[in-house]
């Protein structure tokens, strides 16, 4: 994805904060670049009315059909839940989510979400929908074949400004895959997003000199 698409949460501000969130990006073909999403995204009930749906905006590099992107939600229980489709254009796609247990006030509740989607352009957006985090944990994997690198900005919504964050990334070599893992524990705040890039460098061939 190459900017950040800015998607209207303002009706949900007013009923949400997101005290954390974890995303799980897994890279399971080199050549496509394709991609596993897991989200674990916790909501705070901040209106006296319980809430009993949520919204959610992704987007990808390449065009995919709804029904490709393996779509699943689930509550802390594994219960399934019911999908409302809003927008599907070949780029963004937005829904609502029924909740089996409607989140009273002043309480949380923790929803898993899985999709899958080509990331080409090897950069990953982390949305602070809900009025921003207070925390945000992050995991990558790729197969371990690959020689990657891997760098953490943050820019703000429609704009093109990126600013570095010194943020320490962990990259272990475990036995099939490469793991890269970090978290922020400031503050992020209304319309700020996280992006990570990640490269694949290429490995210098030693020449052999002909005698």
């Amino acid at each position: 994805m190459s900017e950040p698409i800015a998607f209207d949460d303002t009706e949900l501000l007013k009923k949400f904060t997101t005290p954390s969130l974890k995303v799980n990006l897994k890279i399971t073909d080199l050549k496509t670049m394709k991609c596993h999403h897991t989200w674990l995204w916790t909501f705070k009930n901040i209106k006296l009315e319980p809430q009993d749906k949520l919204f959610f905006g992704i987007e990808g590099d390449i065009p995919q059909n709804f029904e490709d992107l393996n779509l699943k939600i689930h509550d802390e229980k594994d219960r399934k839940l019911q999908v409302e489709k809003l927008e599907d254009k070949p780029l963004e796609k937005s829904f609502n989510v029924k909740l089996e247990r409607p989140i009273k006030f002043n309480r949380e509740q923790t929803i898993k979400l899985e999709y899958d989607w080509d990331e080409p352009k090897m950069n990953y957006v982390m949305y602070p929908s809900y009025g921003g985090f207070d925390k945000i944990e992050f995991s990558f994997s790729i197969p371990k074949n690959a020689n990657v690198d891997a760098r953490l900005f943050k820019l703000h919504s429609g704009s093109k400004s990126l600013v570095f964050i010194p943020t320490p990334i962990k990259i272990k070599k475990l036995k099939n895959t490469i793991s890269i893992k970090g978290n922020m524990k400031r503050v992020l705040a209304t319309k700020e997003c996280l992006k990570f890039y990640w490269r694949i460098k290429k490995t210098r061939t030693k020449k052999v000199s002909k005698k």
